[in-house]
């Protein structure tokens, strides 16, 4: 269905390269770094049940931020406050289905293509477009921000978790 290759493009676009996550049982600081490192967090072929997963995506959902030690120190403290936005492909999300991270997530179902074409001319593709793709995501952006802030429109009120998402997209689409 292309899910990974879609979020790897994505990552290549934002990011300038790829580099999807593979997170394992005992993986919890890895992964928290790991949102520290890059704009998007691509978590590849996240099937099983992940028993630290939940609780910490609902953490990070929610603005969290962790307190570790800082190596090489006894007492020395590290805030790590990550920023990236983490995306999932999944046949079988399982990790990703109590209550308060599925409110907070944005499903896209992919159906199995009927024909393909290879990872590497999608990439260069991508690639030689990316300039023009951050110069027209940058007006849209502008646009967005005029909606926002715009004296004259009201804001939708909303009965959602996701208020703020659904007050972004209202704003995508007016």
């Amino acid at each position: 269905s292309g899910k990974s290759a879609t979020l790897q493009l994505i990552q290549a676009t934002l990011h300038g390269r790829v580099k999807p996550l593979i997170i394992s049982k005992h993986g919890e600081r890895d992964f928290k770094v790991s949102l520290t490192r890059a704009p998007i967090a691509v978590l590849d072929n996240t099937d099983d049940f992940i028993d630290w997963m939940p609780n910490t995506i609902a953490a990070y959902a929610t603005g969290g931020e962790w307190s570790d030690r800082e190596l090489h120190t006894n007492a020395g403290e590290v805030i790590i406050k990550p920023h990236a936005f983490v995306a999932v492909a999944s046949k079988n999300p399982t990790s990703f289905r109590t209550e308060d991270v599925a409110d907070r997530s944005i499903m896209m179902r992919m159906t199995r293509r009927e024909s393909f074409v290879s990872m590497r001319q999608l990439m260069l593709a991508t690639v030689a477009q990316r300039e023009e793709t951050y110069g027209h995501y940058l007006y849209l952006l502008n646009r967005i921000v005029a909606v926002l802030n715009s004296p004259y429109i009201t804001l939708p009120v909303s009965q959602h978790r996701m208020a703020d998402f659904e007050t972004f997209a209202w704003a995508c689409s007016y």
